[in-house]
């Protein structure tokens, strides 16, 4: 739990995967008051702490105080003393998977480090039938590297001395840590580990059987929500989620019935889900309920003034600002296919007369571009090979390299040498460069121009 808190004091891990605290159960002012009185080191509020974060660090302190203080505890803990902690305290589902994870780990080293003790047993002659009686219990027991001990499971009085003792107390060692890092004992890090496992496939029973039991309620819903742009299928499974959002989070306490509870996740499953996929341009969800209640509003000014509000009035009626009434009413509704603009695929039903089709009559073809730049790579890789003065007398000719095409003149000039000297130094390069291995190189790069 300590490792939990420092998380979330670090911003590492938000309150909200810990604790409930946006639900209306969660008494942020009452928690408050609670741990100041109970924990004498907590961290005091900071401006940047709102009401709810601050209250479920609170709530996570004490039930972390509530864990430390059953330790010391003789007798069982009673399963209704935990359950109203955990809804005093809204503890959320996920802080108990990671406390099964957490101990899952701790268990899987438990028993990697087990399996190599046993394999030293095995190894020295010791059978799992003399073993069984003096092991489940006893696996980091300081006797094992007794003489005594080691007898009784079988291993020869001569064969003693050359037991690998110092393998043994390292495996031992390494248990104990599996078991100490989930702050358990090995006998209670195996006790946990099968209560949790037994825990969880019946929550997942009955989990799976209340959801299949409440499909037709997403059914029903989602067949009112057809005309929303998503296929039926596509908005019973944004329903289905919300369904599994509401079984995780329903409290029979509270008295309400589980269809009344489950129907508004369900429709919030299916909102967030229409918001998120119905649109080609994604909305947010928030700008589609502002735009929601702007419409209801519109409807109602309508059918009392016989004409429609402006944005002002708008705010005023919905006590938005102007500026969020505008961005509201602005957001994208409709989308045009770029295929249903095309010229070449009108039909008599799709006659966009007047939206015109632009191209870019000058934009470079992005293979083209690529294999010039490919067969220019192969020129030069090829011209490499030349030696100083043939390389440099085809790269001012030709102008490689992005440089200017240069005369036979200015070449001698650079040189120092005459103009038909530098025609000579052309054609010599020129002929190696028609050797086959360069030119097979270049062929490769430039099928289309060699």
């Amino acid at each position: 739990m300590n490792s939990l808190v420092a998380e979330v004091e670090a911003g590492t891990t938000h309150i909200r995967n810990l604790v409930d605290v946006n639900l209306p159960a969660f008494h942020a002012q009452k928690i408050i008051k609670k741990a100041k009185s109970t924990i004498p080191d907590l961290r005091a509020r900071t401006s940047g702490d709102s009401d709810q974060s601050y209250a479920g660090m609170c709530a996570l302190r004490l039930f972390s105080a509530w864990l430390d203080g059953q330790k010391s505890r003789r007798s069982k803990i009673k399963p209704e003393e935990i359950e109203n902690v955990i809804i005093e305290l809204q503890i959320a589902w996920s802080l108990f998977e990671r406390f099964a994870d957490l101990i899952a780990h701790a268990e899987r080293w438990f028993r990697d480090e087990e399996r190599k003790f046993l394999a030293i047993m095995r190894k020295a002659g010791i059978s799992g039938v003399a073993l069984k009686p003096h092991w489940r219990g006893r696996e980091c027991a300081d006797n094992w590297s007794r003489p005594e001990m080691l007898m009784a499971v079988g291993v020869k009085p001569e064969d003693v001395e050359s037991f690998p003792l110092s393998q043994l107390r390292q495996t031992q060692a390494a248990m104990k840590k599996a078991a100490t890092s989930a702050s358990l004992s090995p006998r209670n890090l195996l006790k946990a580990h099968r209560d949790i496992s037994l825990s969880m496939i019946r929550y997942t029973e009955m989990r799976d059987r209340m959801i299949q039991a409440n499909l037709l309620l997403v059914v029903k819903i989602a067949r009112r929500r057809a005309s929303s742009g998503m296929s039926l299928s596509d908005l019973i499974q944004e329903g289905n989620i919300g369904l599994m959002r509401a079984v995780e989070k329903f409290d029979y306490r509270l008295g309400y019935a589980f269809c009344t509870y489950a129907i508004w996740w369900i429709r919030q499953g299916i909102s967030r889900g229409t918001a998120e996929l119905g649109k080609t341009i994604r909305i947010p969800s928030h700008i589609q309920e502002v735009k929601r209640t702007l419409l209801r509003a519109a409807a109602d000014f309508r059918a009392g003034m016989d004409r429609d509000p402006t944005e002002s009035e708008l705010s005023e009626l919905t006590g938005f600002s102007e500026m969020r009434v505008k961005d509201a009413l602005s957001a994208v509704e409709c989308y045009e296919s770029i295929d249903d603009l095309d010229p070449e695929k009108r039909t008599p039903d799709n006659n966009n007369s007047n939206v015109r089709y632009f191209t870019d009559d000058k934009a470079v073809c992005p293979i083209n571009s690529l294999m010039q730049q490919e067969g220019a790579n192969a020129v030069l890789s090829a011209v490499s090979t030349l030696n100083e003065r043939e390389r440099l007398v085809i790269t001012l000719r030709f102008g490689l390299g992005g440089s200017d095409e240069a005369t036979l003149e200015d070449i001698g000039l650079r040189l120092g040498v005459t103009r038909e000297r530098v025609r000579q130094i052309e054609v010599a390069a020129i002929t190696k460069l028609k050797h086959p291995r360069r030119m097979k190189a270049m062929k490769k790069a430039m099928p289309q121009l060699l």
